[in-house]
């Protein structure tokens, strides 16, 4: 097996879902593969993506300085 390049690309803020981006280019420099992802938190009613978590994180969190919202 060998190892091949992989670029990926990877953005946190405390407003706004983290996303992911992988690609892949061929040996000769063509595309090969890409691969977007996005993630964040889940409402549990609605199964979609909360909008601006960070105000729920912050109502429940008892120490804001661990998760960098102090």
């Amino acid at each position: 097996m060998r190892a091949v390049p992989i670029t990926m690309r990877f953005s946190v803020r405390s407003y706004e879902p983290a996303t992911e981006e992988h690609v892949r280019p061929q040996p000769g420099g063509t595309l090969l593969a890409e691969a977007h992802r996005v993630s964040g938190p889940l409402g549990m009613r609605s199964r979609r993506l909360v909008a601006g978590p960070t105000r729920g994180v912050r109502a429940r969190a008892t120490h804001l300085a661990l998760l960098g919202l102090a």
